[in-house]
């Protein structure tokens, strides 16, 4: 009897580890920001880019634990913003407005954070690649869906095991259309970019 009593003691302890364990290996995080900067080049004779309204952004990161500093990160952003041309004429230059839209962001990373699983504030560095949405006006920009990438880092603060908030910082480049130029006498194409910064606060859930 006493043996049997152990046996499921032991049992229900190795459960309840691997429960807790298993607790621990996902968050997620909505988050809420602002996103500044970015233009978008442009291949015609009249514009010459189009600039990215800077506006607030919103989203969500997933998170999920491979070992115990590092971790595996889906990101989707969105910004609510407006695209402005800024036009190129033999009396100088204007800007016209060419619309409202969302520029959608999707993205997978690697998030490696600097202190023990038990720590409170944990620092962290993060960065991933995936693809860029620019939704409406295509045919204007002539961008819709191009690669993009992203580099940052920020700090998250636990003061409960499966509540904490989190502050990212992230620097974003999307490739838009390739422009050519002349280095050391040669004519060559080179990715353009449209690059932004973004900062943004959000509520993590683990669990």
């Amino acid at each position: 009897m006493l043996g049997r009593k152990l046996a499921v003691i032991l049992f229900l302890v190795t459960c309840s580890s691997a429960i807790a364990s298993a607790q621990s290996k996902y968050e997620i995080a909505p988050f809420f920001g602002g996103k500044c900067c970015g233009r978008i080049l442009s291949s015609s004779n009249t514009v010459d880019y189009f600039k990215i309204k800077s506006s607030e952004d919103f989203g969500v990161l997933f998170n999920y634990s491979l070992w115990d500093n590092f971790q595996t990160e889906f990101m989707w952003n969105r910004q609510p913003t407006t695209i402005i041309q800024h036009n190129v004429t033999p009396f100088g230059s204007n800007f016209t407005t060419v619309g409202n839209t969302n520029i959608d962001i999707y993205q997978i990373g690697i998030l490696y954070e600097f202190r023990s699983t038990e720590a409170r504030i944990k620092p962290f560095l993060a960065g991933g690649l995936g693809w860029t949405h620019f939704g409406d006006f295509s045919s204007q920009t002539g961008v819709s869906t191009r690669f993009s990438y992203n580099l940052g880092g920020g700090v998250k603060y636990f003061p409960a095991r499966h509540f904490g908030l989190r502050l990212d910082i992230r620097y974003l480049a999307t490739r838009t259309i390739p422009q050519q130029s002349v280095q050391n006498g040669f004519l060559v194409t080179t990715s353009a970019h449209a690059k932004q910064g973004e900062a943004n606060v959000g509520l993590i859930l683990r669990f």
